[in-house]
């Protein structure tokens, strides 16, 4: 709802007086920093772009139709590094990456004539990824499904093949020793017909094998734990479903960090927690989704946080701490723009602060979003694209707010600055990283106005909205200049500023 200009004028009137009593303050509230990744130059954009994502420290991998796409954190920005396009690489089924070791799981290739599948090792050595050897099951069968699933932690490798030993399943320990990776010992399936090693996790001396289907006929779900005792790896811990349900399929996806692992649901709950504790598994938590937020289609974990990508184009962080697991926080990911039609929740993958989703979209190209999510609670905001393309033309950064349900119903203003983020100013007691200029000026008095399109307005019932920075064909003018843009959310009844939001930053060239 776009609000009148008297009331606009009013507004501004308010903020302005803010503006003056503003004084100079480092920033406190960096949720949801967001770099989106787009395709490369160096390849065709296809809408398989972020179908699998792994994240290690600074270093990020991207499957797509074209290859792996590698990435590097140089800053605040994930820049292109190489793409991998070995015989295989543009079909990959799953990704794992620790360190210098890169596993990209390919359960359709031929092996090496029999379509058993197989897994290509990458590592990297003075910052070039090249590939070392590609990997296949000792005993390997006929479209039995070796790297559908696959994990990698130090100098071992786990990989899962669900459909082998005719569809009873199986999981291969694959070790390197003098720079040599071989077979090292198989986990075999605990029942026929459970979907064993539909997904598996490794951690050191631990491995995680899932088992949605068990029992036979009622895929109730369920995994084992392994643990590497000498030379042998032997069953430690069951994970078996809090309140078992047919057809929830508990561990159709799984991660693991140390001593706690977490299992994907087709049921109402996005993962199930377990914990090891006095030399034993248990059921810890249940982390439901929101109502409507579909299911599990990926888990990540790392230390106490667990990221879930759903199947209804959202992704959700759940944090542990004082002995509880947070409500779902919702990642901020643009899925509104009618021109992009992302359908986000994919893959995921978690390390640290660092959270990476992919969006991958039939008929556009993907995306992969990166946050940095050790900021909870703070007001969100997302602008793509981060560089704006000015010629013969039109173009827009389009902005989506998410400033939580506690807003709904509450004015927004959008503000800009071309004179960056850092003192920033307090409005009310809350931060907005801007420093003020005449651009600032500009978007204060006259939103609404070209460029500017619904920079003023009334948050939904959820406490978002949409806007854009609309520029027009031929508006050359603006190429080399960059800028940012934040929101304040206005609470009228009291005169204040209620909420501030992060900055996205945009660029404009030809």
């Amino acid at each position: 709802m776009r609000l009148a200009r008297s009331h606009s004028l009013s507004l501004a009137l308010v903020l302005s007086s803010s503006l003056a009593l503003g004084t100079a303050l480092d920033a406190q509230c960096m949720h949801s920093e967001v770099q989106s990744v787009f395709p490369p130059v160096f390849g065709q954009p296809t809408g398989s772009f972020g179908i699998r994502v792994a994240l290690d420290a600074t270093t990020m991998a991207i499957a797509s139709g074209y290859g792996i796409e590698m990435r590097e954190r140089i800053g605040d920005a994930w820049t292109p590094s190489g793409l991998l396009t070995d015989s295989g690489a543009k079909s990959a089924a799953a990704l794992a990456l620790d360190g210098d070791v890169l596993v990209v799981g390919l359960p359709d290739a031929v092996n090496p004539s029999l379509p058993a599948g197989a897994a290509l090792v990458y590592e990297r050595s003075g910052g070039t990824w090249s590939l070392a050897t590609t990997l296949h099951a000792g005993d390997a069968q006929f479209a039995e499904g070796f790297g559908a699933a696959v994990d990698v932690s130090g100098a071992r490798i786990l990989i899962g093949a669900a459909s082998a030993g005719q569809i009873s399943g199986a999981a291969w320990v694959f070790e390197r020793n003098g720079g040599v990776w071989s077979q090292t010992a198989k986990l075999p399936p605990v029942a026929p017909d459970i979907g064993f090693a539909t997904a598996v996790a490794l951690d050191g001396d631990r491995a995680l094998v899932t088992a949605p289907f068990a029992p036979f006929g009622s895929a109730q779900g369920g995994a084992l734990v392994y643990e590497l005792a000498g030379t042998q790896w032997l069953p430690t811990g069951v994970l078996l479903p809090p309140s078992p349900q047919v057809a929830q399929k508990i561990g159709r996806s799984c991660a693991l960090d140390g001593t706690r692992a977490v299992l994907g649901s087709n049921g109402t709950t996005g993962g199930e927690v377990y914990e090891l504790q006095s030399g034993s598994w248990s059921h810890a938590a249940s982390l439901p989704l929101p109502i409507g937020g579909g299911t599990s289609a990926a888990v990540a974990i790392s230390g106490a946080r667990v990221l879930i990508g759903t199947s209804q184009r959202d992704a959700f962080v759940y944090t542990h701490a004082g002995g509880a697991w947070s409500a779902p926080e919702q990642l901020l990911l643009l899925g509104h723009a009618p021109t992009l039609l992302m359908l986000p929740g994919a893959a995921v993958a978690l390390d640290g602060d660092n959270a990476a989703v992919g969006t991958p979209n039939i008929l556009y190209p993907g995306l992969v979003y990166a946050h940095s999510v050790g900021g909870a609670g703070c007001p969100r905001l997302l602008g793509l694209p981060q560089t704006v393309a000015v010629s013969n033309q039109p173009a827009a950064q389009y902005w989506q707010l998410e400033a939580g349900s506690a807003h709904a119903n509450r004015v927004y203003l959008m503000l800009g600055s071309l004179s960056g983020t850092a003192p920033g100013i307090t409005l009310d007691g809350q931060l907005l990283p801007l420093v003020p200029d005449a651009y600032t000026t500009y978007t204060l008095t006259a939103p609404n106005s070209p460029p500017l399109v619904d920079t003023l307005g009334v948050l939904d019932a959820n406490g978002s909205a949409l806007a854009r920075f609309q520029v027009p064909a031929g508006s050359t003018a603006l190429a080399g200049i960059s800028g940012h843009h934040a929101y304040v959310v206005l609470d009228l009844a009291a005169g204040v500023v209620a909420l501030t939001s992060n900055a996205v930053g945009v660029a404009f060239k030809l």
